[in-house]
């Protein structure tokens, strides 16, 4: 079967393009309402203290002149010292929001790129019209709030060049990093003022504690409470979790609980995690050491469980504050508490339980993912992947498409380490159940780490057709990219192994691509023959969904080629056969591509019925990508007829799709209509 066979379909609620159609022949949108502002930023807590100064100065940055070109402020400062918390609180407190809109992004464990997709999308900007290139998409984030002031919270910087993508363009916007770097880059570049967040002094850091435990129990015990303060350093975190444990055991004197901690060792913060690590039960104090071996930054409940093998109490070590609870319902652990608990697991997990740990969360992601893979693809898809065993409720409550896309960083993550571990079967399957995703949301970046460590792990074991499969399915990643010679390395490289492999739908796979190759690289000629060897081998394998796809690219080629007559025939064999398989896309597809013959040889009639009709499957289906492309084809009827109010209708109703949902091609579009 062709790669061409996945698209991403709306259901549920749509904030796009509403098609009403008793028969199919007449359309009537009714676009969407105002773009979304969005309003992310972290609930304000209570128990915040000695930010006094912070907080000063920030109300100076947020309310400087509304014209002032974009400021940036870096919140720096140890671990644990506060700087997410104050970050949170310096931006909540601006009275007014923001114009164009208030972004909270968690750089830890991500890619710009992916985080910047987010933001696009907290916009409104559907998944098809995001691109991949991180300029682009760097130029589209801006565009979202053009001429607005925006806030941008930047959590958990490393490097002064995640700062710079999210730069909004917007007069008066304010960019907050926060990051145990100064960053010093951005003072230079960006004219960007440094907040040092410090510890806690021994005053504030009593006042954080007696908020959560009350000033009574420590006024009882003043030097003792002064030592507990000094042990915690004056790190939040710290005296958070003294304080949790003072209010949890009413009994517990701190006097106590500061011998407790001298107890431990040295490392006096470290010391405050044994001492509460030390009261979890048995269970909990196992979930606890076995979360930090997961190979992810962030889990959910199922996975805790089916990984770790513990049927501890999450909510326990949350209630303790040992693990924080995200606003997504997944969790995570604060560095300074993971390193603890990868000691605690170091100590008390032998290596065969902490690799377990590690197999299980592959194993976990793999199941989930191949089953969305089937789900999504079909069954008759060409994979190698061995068909899972159905699940209950798989992709939690969830499509498995949605599943997927919010859990890619973790997939990923895993395919990493089933590599690094060794387990290099569980490593290619993992890459390859990823193409559902990768064909409908082109993550390109990430489609090519999957593909580069899946096909290294093919080798490993000696598993040809895998490796030809996942280098030629990346030829698509590196192209999209602009990577021509690295896509026509990787299938040099496919073509050999998948033709001595004697797969016959392979060798059709790898053949498609060489021609997609040919074709976007301007050489339709030599791609018709790929194509074509394509189609042979397809057609002797009874493939009838990858001889129609395929015929369509021959049919489009040869149209590139002005071979209109041969295009003629070919693309309307290719609307037959898709329809036959059940792929209106495609068919829709094609039928552009017919219009446009119909356009070139002078039948304006035919044109129009074959566009109006392409027009409204596309529009049927969501695909909105192809609506713009549709729509530009009938505008440029529109001219070869004289009717400037027409081309007109169609430019605009095209440019509209691109604004509204923050395509690309808006400038382009504006400059055709003359704007």
């Amino acid at each position: 079967m062709s790669d061409e066979s996945v698209s991403n379909e709306f259901s549920g609620d749509n904030a796009g393009n509403i098609v009403q159609a008793g028969e199919i022949g007449s359309v009537t949108i009714y676009q969407g309402g105002a773009p979304l502002i969005p309003r992310q930023l972290p609930a304000r807590l209570p128990h915040f203290v000695n930010r006094v100064d912070l907080l000063a100065r920030a109300e100076s940055l947020l309310s400087a002149d509304p014209g002032a070109p974009t400021r940036v402020a870096v919140l720096t400062g140890l671990a644990g010292s506060g700087k997410t918390r104050a970050a949170g609180e310096l931006a909540g407190s601006r009275p007014a929001p923001f114009p164009g809109g208030e972004l909270y992004v968690d750089l830890r464990g991500r890619t710009v790129g992916d985080a910047l997709s987010a933001c696009v999308r907290s916009y409104g900007v559907k998944d098809d019209l995001i691109p991949e290139s991180l300029p682009e998409l760097t130029n589209l984030y801006r565009s979202c709030a053009a001429g607005r002031a925006s806030l941008v919270v930047l959590d958990d910087v490393t490097e002064p060049a995640q700062v710079y993508p999210f730069l909004p363009n917007g007069s008066g916007s304010v960019v907050l990093v926060t990051s145990n770097d100064r960053l010093a880059e951005l003072i230079g570049q960006l004219g960007a003022e440094v907040l040092v967040v410090e510890p806690l002094n021994a005053e504030h850091g009593r006042d954080l504690l007696a908020s959560i435990c009350g000033p009574d129990r420590l006024d009882a015990e003043p030097a003792e409470t002064a030592e507990l303060v000094a042990l915690c350093e004056g790190l939040p975190i710290a005296l958070r979790t003294a304080g949790t444990r003072l209010v949890e055991r009413r009994s517990l004197r701190v006097g106590k609980l500061v011998a407790d901690i001298r107890a431990r060792g040295i490392d006096s913060v470290s010391a405050l995690f044994s001492v509460v690590y030390q009261d979890l039960s048995d269970e909990t104090a196992r979930l606890y050491r076995r979360l930090s071996m997961l190979p992810v930054v962030e889990f959910g409940e199922q996975l805790a469980e089916e990984a770790t093998g513990s049927h501890g109490s999450l909510d326990r070590l949350v209630a303790v504050n040992l693990l924080t609870e995200q606003d997504n319902g997944r969790f995570r652990f604060h560095s300074l508490v993971l390193r603890h608990a990868e000691e605690q697991a170091l100590a008390g997990e032998s290596a065969t339980a902490r690799e377990g740990v590690v197999l299980r969360a592959i194993q976990y992601y793999l199941r989930r993912a191949a089953l969305a893979d089937h789900q999504l693809l079909g069954p008759g898809r060409l994979r190698f992947t061995p068909a899972p065993e159905p699940l209950d409720d798989p992709w939690d409550g969830v499509d498995p498409y949605a599943w997927l896309d919010a859990e890619r960083t973790n997939v990923l993550a895993t395919v990493r380490a089933a590599y690094s571990f060794g387990w290099h079967d569980e490593a290619w399957q993992l890459a390859e159940s990823l193409t559902a995703l990768y064909l409908g949301q082109r993550y390109l970046s990430d489609w090519i780490e999957s593909s580069e460590v899946g096909a290294l792990a093919a080798h490993r074991v000696g598993n040809r057709r895998v490796e030809a499969r996942l280098r030629s399915f990346m030829s698509r990643a590196l192209l999209d990219l602009g990577y021509v010679d690295r896509a026509r390395q990787q299938l040099d490289l496919a073509l050999p192994l998948a033709e001595e492999s004697g797969d016959g739908r392979l060798s059709a796979s790898v053949w498609e691509l060489i021609g997609r190759f040919r074709d976007t690289t301007g050489d339709p000629a030599a791609a018709i023959t790929a194509y074509e060897q394509a189609i042979a081998e397809f057609t002797k394998e009874h493939d009838e969904r990858g001889v129609a796809f395929v015929t369509m690219f021959v049919g489009t080629a040869l149209l590139a080629q002005e071979r209109y007559a041969e295009a003629e025939f070919t693309l309307r064999r290719a609307i037959e056969l898709c329809r036959a398989v059940g792929d209106q896309r495609m068919a829709a597809r094609a039928g552009i591509g017919l219009g446009t013959v119909h356009m070139r040889l002078g039948r304006l009639d035919d044109a129009r019925t074959e566009l109006d009709s392409s027009l409204a499957a596309l529009l049927a289906g969501g695909h909105l990508n192809y609506v713009v492309q549709v729509r530009e084809a009938l505008a440029d009827l529109a001219v070869l007829r004289g009717d400037d109010a027409e081309r007109r209708v169609q430019l605009s109703a095209a440019l509209k799709i691109q604004e509204q949902f923050g395509g690309p091609e808006a400038e382009r579009l504006r400059a055709k209509l003359g704007e």
